[in-house]
């Protein structure tokens, strides 16, 4: 596999297959720095820690629509790309309120978690 690039993930959540359209992001969080600048130098930084983040748009089925995201929490949630690297989103809750469009049934979907690791 060592010339297959990203083009396609899988998103499961506690191993439910989720119909995701194309165009997940995921970020796996970790320490956000910023730069602390002084009058004549940069003294250094500070960092932050971020929480891991997957946003995703989700076809709306009889079986799976806003109720079933809106309460997923202290889920684990996998990231497996065509390309052979999984992340595992651990401890993964429903963040932002699920939007649902009338087009294609699409919900606009968000989950973050304690940990973000290459499975």
């Amino acid at each position: 596999m060592a010339n297959r690039l990203l083009g396609r993930a899988t998103i499961k959540a506690d191993g439910r297959t989720l119909l995701t359209k194309r165009g997940c992001t995921l970020d796996p969080g970790g320490v956000q720095r910023t730069a602390v600048v002084g009058s004549r130098s940069v003294h250094g930084f500070t960092g932050e820690l971020i929480a891991p983040t997957l946003d995703c748009r989700i076809t709306q089925t009889a079986e799976f629509g806003l109720e079933e995201i809106r309460s997923i929490e202290d889920a684990t949630i996998v990231f497996e790309g065509d390309d052979g690297i999984n992340y595992v989103i651990s401890g993964a809750f429903s963040t932002t309120t699920p939007k649902l469009a009338e087009v294609e049934g699409e919900i606009t979907a968000q989950f973050s978690g304690t940990s973000c690791d290459r499975a």
